[in-house]
């Protein structure tokens, strides 16, 4: 009788525990206007001209990536922001050089909700087989890396055009990625996706065999 009754007093206080956790975690994935980590980014072009967004504003730029189409466009992207350390106001910057990189152009910034909480961050820019062009950023709630983490894309058909058309942000999958995808020999694309240390099997081999329209989880390893 004394081990029924305990028994239903700990599943009761895991219950308890557990759906704790998920309004904490709720708690975490709303912002204060509103947004969350799932709602997608404002993209503002041509950001030179907004003052939130010039070069003189940023104390803080990491994580570079660098591709080149087929004519030998050059396009970079890296993510900046207002503080001088990794912050809830993070940003991606996206530019692109036609001269071999003796000048640069920055054409758009990727920014869930300008001071956070949510932020842009560790973007990647890719060439896929077919020439399309990919960027790929991470969204979260600074500074926190669970769930609300996740990969998100942008690409363009011609990434050789002069006026580009952007398609509209969408969210992958969950995690961080911090590499270019990978083509193996079946013709599928994968894409290293971490939540470092957060639980078991935390680095994640993510699957796309319809060129990215869908992705999948294909294995994970647990990273100690």
């Amino acid at each position: 009788m004394k081990t029924s009754v305990l028994l239903l007093l700990t599943i009761s206080l895991l219950s308890v525990s557990s759906a704790t956790a998920q309004k904490i975690d709720k708690a975490k994935q709303t912002a204060t206007n509103g947004k969350t980590f799932l709602t997608p980014p404002k993209i503002t072009r041509n950001p030179s001209r907004n003052e939130n967004y010039t070069s003189k504003s940023r104390k803080f730029t990491g994580i570079p990536s660098m591709a080149v189409s087929h004519e030998g466009r050059m396009w970079a992207t890296w993510y900046a922001g207002k503080t001088a350390n990794e912050d809830l106001n993070n940003y991606v910057v996206v530019a692109v050089s036609d001269d071999g990189g003796e000048n640069w152009e920055e054409l758009l910034v990727i920014d869930p909700d300008g001071p956070g909480p949510v932020r842009a961050f560790d973007p990647q820019v890719w060439i896929a087989p077919d020439g399309k062009l990919w960027v790929l950023w991470a969204q979260n709630i600074f500074p926190h890396r669970s769930t609300s983490c996740g990969v998100w894309a942008l690409t363009v058909q011609d990434p050789d055009s002069h006026d580009p058309e952007w398609s509209q942000p969408r969210r992958l999958i969950d995690g961080v990625m911090m590499c270019k995808p990978v083509v193996l020999s079946t013709g599928e694309w994968v894409l290293p996706v971490s939540f470092w240390h957060e639980w078991k099997e935390s680095a994640k081999m993510v699957v796309s065999d319809d060129s990215g329209r869908n992705w999948s989880v294909r294995g994970a390893v647990h990273v100690p």
